[in-house]
This record gives C-alpha cells, structure tokens and sequence, in this order.
C-alpha cells in the first residue's frame, strides 16, 4: 500500500500509483491506511489500495471538492477519482449526522463513503467486551502470561464504567469541553455549507447543535455507551489500566498496546463497524 501525505505536494508517482491501484482511499491520517489495509486482511479483501491523508475530516470538507475536479480528470476508461473512497471519523457528531454526512458525500461528490460511529478508529474496539475479552486474553496467552477470562472481563467493566463516569461528567459540566464541542460543530457545519454546499447534516439551527449533540451523547453514555465519545488516548490509558491491574507485564517502548491488539482481531471478533466498511467494499 502506498500513503499519499503531502497535499498540494503530489508528485508523477503519486499520481501513477493511484492510476494503478484498485481503490483510492481518502483518509484523515497515515495511520488510517495501515488500519484499513489490517482490516481487509482480516475479511480476506484483496485490492492494490492507495491511501490519500488529508490530515483531518475538516482538511477534507475544505479540499476535497478540488480534488474532484483535478483526479476526475486523469484516467483513461476509469479516472482516479471513479476509485476513490472516503473514510473518516466525524467526533462531535450522532449517528444519524454521520450517516447523512456519508449520503451526501455520495450525492455531491460521487464517492461511496464510511464514517466511523465511534470517535476514532481507535475507540471502535470498545463496542464489545466480549469480543475485546477474547482478544485481550489471547494477546495474554502470546506474551507467555495467564489470567482468567472472568477477570478480564471484570477489569475491563470497571475501567469502562470509570471512563463513563468521567465523560458524562464532562459532557454536563465542563465548560471548556462543551464549548469545545460547540466550537467545532460550528465549524463543521459552517465548512460543510460554504465548500461543498451542504446543508442539511445538522437541523434546528445554530442554538440547538450543541444541544442535538449533548442528547445524543448523554443518552448514549447513560445506556453504557462510551466509543462515541473516547480519543485513541483514552483507549490506550484504558487498556493500560486494565493491563496494569492483571498484572500483566507489556511493553509499549515501541509499539502501543492498541497496535498489539488489532494485529490478534480476527473477523469474527472484529467490532460491527469493521463489517459494515467491510460490506461497502465488496
């Protein structure tokens, strides 16, 4: 796989790369690229993938448009453009919005399209304990280490349940973490309308985009819910924690726990997410 970084910095071989691949891949971060390529590894998807980085949906709300018109041009029976495929996380926004969003970056731009329901890609391992149990405890198993399943489970629950205490605590009384969120649905909503002329993701006018979000995110925390709202810091700090408190000896001077675990997820212990992308891809 190749990871196109630099926008604006495109060389020839960037753009013969992309010419020779089967899927252009429109992404935030080169992170992302590993990911996917892991991912469809897993279900067994073979296809010569280019990964474009916009660093950030925002960067790509705001580009995207030109690169339509520059990539659309280039190609003989296919443009490059025709094999472009978006895939992002949008944070501060519900379900639904993030499925709107996905429509309509098929509407307006004439690209399939897959936002992640979870914060980050990182947070979309917390969706199951059961699968992130079995996959913990396997990861276990290849470090030469042993601990039960049950107090995997039990750690994880509490480091969970933790987590969600303090992000609803946020999401109701931490004033520079709501205006955070007001700050950025503001912008999001206001790139969206001025450079692709989209208008119709978030409803009920200015006063109500923080207060749609809050619903939504209270609601889901409240039902136990916590990947809509946990950066790939807090997945980490978490896994950390429920690590440190099995008493597991890990090493994470070079690679992340995260990056260990996702090389042990098989597809069927893969979150639902995966699958979904997965289905857009076949």
């Amino acid at each position: 796989s190749n990871i196109i970084q630099s926008l604006g910095n495109e060389s020839s071989l960037d753009l013969l790369n992309a010419l020779d691949a089967e899927i252009l891949f429109l992404v935030e971060g080169e992170d992302d690229g590993q990911y996917l390529q892991s991912i469809m590894g897993k279900f067994g998807i073979i296809k010569k993938s280019v990964y474009w980085s916009f660093r950030g949906l925002d960067t790509l709300i705001k580009k995207v448009k030109h690169y339509k018109e520059f990539l659309g041009s280039i190609g003989a029976s296919q443009s490059i453009w025709d094999k472009a495929f978006i895939v992002v996380d949008a944070d501060f926004m519900t379900d639904e919005q993030k499925e709107n969003l996905a429509n309509k970056f098929s509407t307006t731009l004439g690209v399939d399209a897959h936002i992640w329901k979870s914060y980050t890609f990182e947070s979309t391992i917390l969706s199951s304990n059961y699968s992130l149990s079995s996959v913990i405890l396997q990861h276990i198993a290849d470090l030469d280490q042993t601990v039960q399943i049950d107090d995997i489970n039990r750690q994880l629950t509490a480091e969970k349940e933790s987590l969600r205490l303090r992000l609803l605590q946020n999401i109701d009384t931490d004033s520079g973490f709501r205006e955070r969120i007001t700050r950025q649905i503001q912008n999001r909503s206001q790139s969206l309308r001025n450079d692709l002329e989209i208008t119709s993701i978030f409803n009920g006018g200015e006063a109500m985009l923080f207060q749609n979000y809050h619903l939504f995110a209270k609601s889901s925390l409240e039902h136990g819910r916590i990947d809509h709202l946990c950066t790939k810091d807090d997945v980490e700090q978490l896994l950390s924690e429920v690590y440190n408190n099995l008493n597991i000896i890990i090493d994470t001077t070079v690679v992340s726990i995260f990056n260990q675990l996702i090389k042990q997820i098989d597809a069927h212990q893969s979150p639902n997410d995966w699958a979904v992308l997965i289905s857009k891809l076949m």
